[in-house]
C-alpha cells in the first residue's frame, strides 16, 4: 500500500510514526515533525542551508515529495501547530487570543448553574480572561544550561513547569497539569506532591533525558 487510506481511526497515528521512522536520526535535532508539518530551524543562515538539504535528502530517499506552494523557506516567524515560533520562543496565535477576549460572560441560569454572577464573578471572569489572553512566551529549551521542574500538588490535582534560568528568571518551557481520579483522590499529602513530580519528569522527558536537572517542590 503506497497511500494512507483517510478515515481509519489511527490514520493520524501511523502517519506521524511513518514520518518518526523517515526521519530517524534528525528529529530532536534542528528538526521537529508534527504529521505532514516538517519544522526546520537553525541558529544561523549558514547551518540553515546544511539542514535544508539533509532533510530535503532522507524524504526523497522515502520517495516523500514537498510541494512548493506549502514551502516557507529562510522564515524568521512561522506558525507550527497552531503556535506562532520565532527566536524569542513560542507564542499563542494573535485569533485564538482575540477569540478569548471576545467571550461573553454567562447570559442564563443554565450556564452558570448554582452560581450567582454578580460584580464579583464578572471581575474575576474578566481577570481570568486577562491571564489566558497574556500568556508568557514559552522559551526554546537550551540544551548546554540547566533544567528546572516546579510541582505542586493540591487536594484534586498537581502540575508542574519545566524551566531554565534567563538572567537570574526561570522561564517557561512547558507546563503540565494533572486532575486526580480514582485511588489518587485518596493519597496522602506527601504521596500526590511525589507524584506531581513522577508525572512532571514523564511528560518532560523529551526535553530532560540525559541532561542536568533540579526539581523543586513544597514537601
Amino acid at each position: 500500500m503506497s497511500r494512507l487510506p483517510q478515515g481509519c481511526k489511527i490514520s493520524s497515528n501511523v502517519f506521524q510514526r511513518e514520518m518518526h521512522r523517515i526521519l530517524s536520526g534528525l528529529l530532536g535535532k534542528n528538526y521537529q515533525s508534527f504529521i505532514d508539518d516538517v519544522l526546520i530551524y537553525s541558529e544561523s543562515l549558514e547551518q540553515h542551508l546544511a539542514d535544508l538539504p539533509e532533510v530535503f535528502d532522507r524524504l526523497r530517499k522515502y520517495g516523500l515529495q514537498e510541494r512548493p506552494s506549502k514551502c516557507q523557506l529562510f522564515q524568521e516567524e512561522v506558525t507550527f501547530s497552531g503556535h506562532r515560533v520565532d527566536k524569542d520562543g513560542i507564542h499563542p496565535k494573535e485569533n485564538n487570543i482575540e477569540k478569548i477576549k471576545d467571550m461573553s460572560p454567562p447570559k442564563n441560569t443554565l450556564s452558570c448553574t448554582r452560581y450567582e454572577w454578580n460584580e464579583t464573578a464578572q471581575r474575576a471572569y474578566d481577570k481570568l480572561k486577562s491571564y489566558l489572553s497574556s500568556a508568557p512566551i514559552l522559551i526554546h529549551p537550551d540544551y548546554r544550561e540547566k533544567f528546572l521542574i516546579f510541582t505542586d500538588a493540591s487536594g484534586i490535582g498537581c502540575g508542574g513547569m519545566l524551566s531554565q534560568l534567563k538572567n537570574g528568571t526561570p522561564l517557561p518551557i512547558s507546563f503540565y497539569s494533572h486532575k486526580f481520579r480514582g485511588a489518587e483522590l485518596n493519597y496522602s499529602t506527601i504521596e500526590k506532591e511525589c507524584l506531581a513530580i513522577i508525572m512532571a519528569i514523564e511528560q518532560f522527558d523529551y526535553y530532560i533525558y540525559g541532561q542536568q536537572v533540579e526539581i523543586y517542590c513544597d514537601h
